[in-house]
């Protein structure tokens, strides 16, 4: 390009104003989409190394046998029968959760 004395000056000085405060946004800008990059990639890699390796276990854990549950009758908690407060009427054996709601019963019964 030729330029004519203040022509040529105006050109270089336009061109050598830089805006600071758009640079440093647009920089920003750049820095958060790397992150979010990195992020994603970051997920994508712990997720699917997760699945491959479920997925070709040779050996499953296999889950503990069921127990069953007994309701205690007067506050109305679940309880194991081998961890639970007894009382044996007749033929029938009441579960409790405690020893307070094992007093609670024989006083109402």
């Amino acid at each position: 390009m030729y330029f004519l004395g203040s022509e040529q000056r105006e050109y270089q000085t336009q061109f050598a104003r830089v805006n600071y405060p758009d640079l440093l946004r647009m920089l920003l800008g750049w820095i958060i989409r790397l992150l979010l990059v990195v992020v994603i990639v970051r997920a994508l890699w712990s997720f699917l190394s997760g699945f491959f390796a479920g997925a070709f276990k040779s050996s499953r854990i296999h889950p503990k046998q069921s127990t069953s549950l007994m309701r205690d009758p007067v506050c109305g908690t679940y309880v194991e029968p081998t961890h639970a407060f007894t009382i044996k009427v007749g033929t029938m054996v009441h579960y409790f959760c405690s020893e307070s709601c094992r007093q609670a019963y024989r006083q109402n019964s």
